[in-house]
């Protein structure tokens, strides 16, 4: 994994990947808290990463994440199983 910072900008755009992917995702992207607790999660992983995460995420999940903790499980888990 990558030690440079995630940009707001990549964390911004995946975010609103998963907006758009998962018709429920119940995330409120205008609320400044619920948005820097999601980002803190991530901010240790680089650009790359964190797009593959999303990226991975929607191709393999019927459900959208309910929290940061969801992503965390699924970059475990492709890390086990050397996917990432």
């Amino acid at each position: 994994m990558s030690n440079t910072k995630l940009s707001k900008k990549v964390f911004a755009s995946m975010m609103e990947t998963l907006n758009a992917f998962y018709v429920n995702f119940k995330v409120d992207l205008d609320n400044q808290l619920v948005v820097k607790l999601w980002y803190q999660t991530f901010e240790n992983i680089g650009d790359e990463t964190f797009k593959q995460l999303v990226e991975s995420y929607c191709k393999s999940n019927i459900y959208p994440p309910q929290s940061p903790t969801h992503l965390i499980q699924h970059m475990k888990d492709l890390v086990l199983s050397n996917e990432m």
